[in-house]
């Protein structure tokens, strides 16, 4: 189902054995996400913005990063899951 979604509407897909492994990478690290919520593993930095024609800082920008026990801290390319799978609240 998540291939011909993420191929566009009103398409179909002929399972494969590659769909199943990306089927269960994503479960895993959706259940891994929603762990790192409970555990606090989520770290935020903070990172200013400056305006190069005068070096002055003019914002802060803040970065979620993902200490996970396992792999380390983990880049954000590593963790796309759907949007919709997460709880909207505040920060």
């Amino acid at each position: 189902m998540y291939a011909a979604k993420d191929k566009g509407k009103d398409r179909y897909e002929v399972f494969d054995a590659t769909m199943s492994t990306r089927a269960m990478e994503r479960f895993t690290l959706e259940a891994d996400l929603r762990r790192a919520i409970e555990r606090h593993e989520f770290v935020v930095y903070y990172m200013p913005l400056v305006r190069l024609d005068t070096v002055r800082s003019t914002d802060m920008e803040a970065l979620i990063r993902w200490e996970h026990p396992q792999r380390g801290l983990m880049p954000p390319s590593d963790r796309r899951p759907s949007s919709s799978a997460w709880p909207k609240r505040p920060a």
